[in-house]
């Protein structure tokens, strides 16, 4: 109730109680979090390095306790959302960061969404290092057996939504300013998590990613071409390549037109269509259908009613 009488009243005097509460290490976790939550409302940047000392130095739940992982996990992005924005040294950020726990799959956790704001309250040229540190952490090594799709590490799960938020951001915000290897590499991953149960639409910021991508037909292009680059060393089945290189690149998930549809960057066109666009292959025909839908997402012949 305390926390809430300043935090909505604008009590900016009694900003020292919220400062003792999220550094206390006898409080609850989630009291903490609300208490960092406060003073990130407030602007008040005083207790930052204290808050984040604290965090550092707070016991976290062991690695296979998932119950508690929620309320931790939590905690470590109130306060990443408060002291980050403030100044603190991002090698304090990146230790918090590592501290995340994996929560239990079938957990609705906020988490996801608490990260997604901290990543809103960054500056774009920041927004750029922390794309960079949270794929640091939430990306495995290409897995063989998934089209060698980028894995993903599941005590960092949350990580997705503030991901692809980043990734949204940069590309509306400073399309320009983005290596283009670290865009092709974040997308891919964005990619990989899109069809995993362990993730929603809602956890993942997916509807808007989509959104920005269907209107960039060289960012998608360079993609495909990075991809199959991956298989056309030792592999002389242009339809093979091309399948094991796109298949992965939907962000929609089978069996549900309506969300599919929404997600849809790419349009279903034939194998051939697309090894026509990339390689330069087959009729003129061929190429400029392919290359329509790449562009726009959808059937030449089709018609808008959007």
């Amino acid at each position: 109730m305390l926390i809430e009488m300043i935090r909505f009243g604008g009590m900016s005097t009694l900003v020292p109680e919220l400062g003792t509460i999220a550094c206390d290490q006898g409080e609850k976790l989630r009291v903490r979090a609300e208490a960092c939550f406060a003073l990130s409302d407030l602007n008040d940047t005083t207790f930052a390095q204290a808050v984040m000392d604290a965090a550092l130095l707070a016991d976290a739940p062991e690695h296979e306790d998932t119950q508690s992982a929620p309320s931790w996990n939590l905690f470590v992005a109130s306060a990443l959302s408060y002291t980050m924005p403030a100044g603190v040294p991002i090698l304090d950020g990146i230790a918090l960061t590592d501290r995340l726990r994996r929560e239990a799959r079938n957990y609705a956790s906020a988490t996801s969404h608490y990260l997604e704001e901290f990543v809103a309250r960054l500056t774009v040229p920041e927004i750029g290092n922390w794309l960079r540190i949270f794929l640091r952490f939430a990306k495995g090594q290409r897995d063989p057996n998934r089209d060698m799709m980028p894995a993903r590490i599941p005590r960092f799960r949350a990580l997705g939504q503030a991901i692809c938020h980043c990734i949204n951001t940069l590309l509306v915000e400073d399309p320009a300013g983005i290596p283009r290897s670290l865009l092709l590499e974040a997308l891919e991953f964005a990619f990989s998590i899109a069809k995993n149960p362990d993730y929603s639409p809602r956890e993942t910021g997916l509807p808007a990613l989509a959104r920005t991508l269907r209107a960039l037909p060289d960012l998608k292009h360079d993609l495909i071409t990075m991809r199959m680059a991956l298989f056309s060393q030792n592999e002389k089945n242009e339809y093979w390549i091309a399948h094991q290189a796109i298949d992965p690149l939907k962000l929609g998930r089978s069996g549900d037109a309506t969300r599919s549809s929404r997600l849809k960057i790419f349009e279903g066109l034939p194998i051939s269509w697309r090894i026509a666009r990339l390689a330069g292959k087959g009729s003129w025909h061929l190429r400029a259908r392919a290359n329509w839908r790449i562009k726009f997402g959808r059937n030449p012949s089709a018609t808008r009613h959007d």
